[in-house]
């Protein structure tokens, strides 16, 4: 079975959000165990993926942009759930595990979902594009 860790900002009704959930919902639990690991405390969707049979870790983490102390919380899940892949979803996810991987002995595959990033003018000035 693979162990794949998601990790996403929130579990609020957006788009992202609504695909993790029809990613977990539509693979063959007897092939894959997913946790989903969110950065801030909105939990909207938080059931729906839960009744999937996942496991949601909520770091409830505050802030505008919590790469550091994302990458800590997230490096401690990583030790404890020893996941075979990661896949990050969003900007601030996608950061916060960076940061964390490199403090990880283990390396760990990661899987980047990039949506919608054209229309967010943040994302397109932290990326300097």
């Amino acid at each position: 079975m693979l162990k794949v860790l998601h990790v996403i900002n929130s579990l609020g009704p957006g788009g992202a959000e609504h695909q993790l959930l029809n990613v977990v919902a539509n693979t063959n639990p007897r092939q894959f165990e997913h946790v989903i690991c969110q950065l801030n405390g909105l939990e909207t969707l938080a059931d729906d993926v839960r009744a999937t049979g996942s496991t949601v870790i909520n770091l409830k983490l505050k802030g505008r942009r919590p790469w550091l102390r994302g990458a800590i919380a997230l490096h401690r899940v990583f030790r404890e759930e020893k996941p075979d892949l990661i896949q990050t979803w969003l900007f601030d996810s996608n950061i916060s595990t960076r940061i964390a991987q490199l403090f990880s002995i283990r390396k760990i595959p990661n899987l980047v979902a990039t949506q919608d990033l054209f229309y967010s003018r943040d994302v397109i000035r932290y990326s300097g594009w």
